[in-house]
């Protein structure tokens, strides 16, 4: 099996054997939907570039002998629609503007159209060449759409544009009064967009694809270009991007791995990558495309899961997560933060369209966090979000371990956690990360512990724990009908590595007298997990009752079932 990570070309991805995971058969709801200007909206790495790429070649009149070879096997190839190969395709993809300095947003999106303007005239032609230079040699993107259109009124065009929002994605996280001036009334955004409204009153444009993560633009651009709609959450197409579990079993089958390792292995992938949800009944999820197939590929190829279970690629797109945190109101945005690491949900309502010419609140910021993948339904009202899954789990708590680090200022707290985490792994000594939280705990305020209880020593040793990629954590999984504290669970079951089931237990200084008592119920209560049959399906189970008085870990001890 070919899996197609990080290929976005269609062609290239038929022509070269790949696997596809046919979604042709939306380009009949698509030409049947009332509205042929359209927006849909997904997180990174969801395929959008690919499914652009695909109806650049579906569309394109010029890719029409193509047809049998590039769609034959595939839903629309034995009944295809009435559009296909009946237009000029015009592609913007704006997924690669730089943002700072300013100026260089303002070209760069300039020089992203100038290359579409000049990848269809290249292939189109029909207008001389001292046209062609007076149309480029415009300094305004709008200016120079406007004079394109007027060149080409013959022409029946499909307009699509790739990452409509990424560069002010980008402002709006580190430059808000650059973004605001770029997108706002006289901004030259707007002004582009006005005049491709223009086009579509004219006949020249007939149908536009619009791909992006969030609508933050949109509200903005709304007066100068509302005649788009919005088909993210619509039922219809839910799955036009992201894979279904059924689809993702199917290619896992083929692996042929067995019956047991391929339930196994549809467990780990579930955990991992798996539920995102854009509906908010809550009827169909799916799973992240480009994270299942980084893991699927290490699997094809060599019958085990990667090292990290993270894609860096991912990890690098995610990492703008700090700066998401910094937008308007950065002490609300952390409460958002603790309140989802410590109950698993936030309510809130979700903003189909942002508008910054009011207060930015808190539905805005849980919003922002759903578009971007890093929230999703929780719900059949659509007003609660949770983690999707764990990749998005790590990372908010890489994010958290980042933020006490830099808010205490404990330089050294990743290598010196990492390092800690390693000797619990191998040589199971709890000792090096019980000094580390200590460590960190003293750094506290008075105010900070005049509410303090477990549920912030397990945070705070949750963000040091996933520190070794090869594990994951469950907070409070159901264990003989009560809930353990937290379970560190290897992604791999083979070999000697062993599963960590903690027992937290916090008193304040003042009842440190309940200390015996209390570290008998931990014992206790640690052992009946141990011996429980959810914990004896794990390998290895490792036992540690830890119980703090104030910001010491005052017992710290292994258990085992009684």
């Amino acid at each position: 099996m070919r899996l197609p990570y990080g290929i976005s070309h269609f062609p290239t991805l038929v022509e070269e054997g790949y696997e596809f995971i046919d979604k042709t058969h939306h380009l009949a709801k698509l030409e049947a939907f009332e509205n042929p200007f359209v927006f849909y909206l997904r997180p990174r790495r969801f395929g959008k570039s690919l499914w652009i790429s695909l109806l650049e070649h579906y569309y394109g009149k010029q890719h029409a002998g193509k047809f049998e070879q590039w769609f034959g096997n595939y839903a629309v190839g034995s009944v295809p629609t009435p559009k296909a190969h009946q237009y000029s395709v015009l592609v913007f993809d704006f997924s690669a503007i730089p943002t700072h300095p300013p100026e260089q947003t303002i070209q760069g999106f300039t020089q992203q159209v100038k290359y579409g303007l000049t990848d269809f005239m290249d292939t189109y032609g029909d207008i001389d060449e001292k046209r062609r230079e007076s149309i480029l040699s415009h300094s305004e993107a709008s200016v120079m759409i406007g004079d394109f259109f007027s060149a080409y009124k013959q022409h029946s065009i499909c307009l699509l544009i790739d990452e409509y929002d990424q560069f002010a994605n980008e402002l709006l996280a580190f430059d808000f009064q650059n973004f605001t001036s770029f997108v706002g009334r006289n901004g030259f955004v707007r002004k582009f967009y006005e005049r491709l409204k223009i086009t579509t009153r004219q006949g020249i444009v007939k149908r536009m694809f619009i791909t992006g993560v969030s609508p933050i633009t949109l509200d903005s651009l709304t007066s100068g270009f509302n005649i788009a709609s919005n088909l993210s959450l619509e039922p219809d197409f839910i799955d036009m991007m992201g894979f279904c579990d059924e689809e993702v079993r199917g290619w896992v089958h083929r692996m042929d791995p067995g019956r047991e390792t391929e339930d196994s292995l549809m467990s780990v992938l579930r955990t991992w990558y798996d539920g995102y949800c854009f509906d908010p009944e809550l009827s169909h999820r799916v799973y992240n495309p480009d994270m299942t197939l980084y893991c699927l590929r290490s699997f094809n190829a060599q019958k085990r899961f990667p090292k990290q279970m993270l894609d860096t690629n991912v990890a690098s797109d995610y990492g703008k997560l700090r700066r998401l945190f910094q937008i308007q109101n950065p002490t609300k945005n952390y409460e958002v933060l603790d309140q989802l690491l410590e109950q698993g949900h936030v309510l809130a309502s979700l903003i189909p369209q942002f508008s910054f010419e009011r207060e930015f609140t808190r539905d805005d910021f849980v919003s922002l966090l759903f578009y971007a993948g890093l929230l999703t339904f929780d719900s059949p009202n659509g007003d609660q979000f949770r983690i999707p899954n764990y990749v998005i789990k790590g990372l908010y708590l890489d994010f958290l371990r980042e933020v006490i680090g830099t808010r205490y200022q404990i330089t050294s707290l990743l290598d010196t956690v990492g390092k800690a985490v390693l000797a619990l792994v191998h040589e199971k000594s709890m000792a090096p990360l019980v000094a580390e939280l200590e460590r960190t705990l003293e750094q506290l305020s008075n105010r900070d512990f005049r509410q303090f209880d477990e549920k912030y020593i397990k945070l705070l040793l949750m963000s040091f724990l996933n520190h070794h990629k090869g594990y994951y954590l469950k907070s409070e999984p159901e264990v003989s009908n009560r809930y353990a504290d937290l379970v560190m669970i290897p992604h791999s079951h083979k070999g000697d590595s062993a599963t960590f089931v903690f027992e937290l237990k916090y008193l304040k200084k003042s009842a440190a007298n309940q200390l015996a008592t209390v570290t008998e119920k931990g014992k206790q209560q640690l052992s009946d997990y141990l011996r429980s049959e959810e914990i004896q399906r794990l390998p290895n189970p490792v036992g540690w009752l830890l119980v703090f008085v104030g910001a010491e870990a005052s017992v710290v001890m292994p258990v085992k079932a009684s």
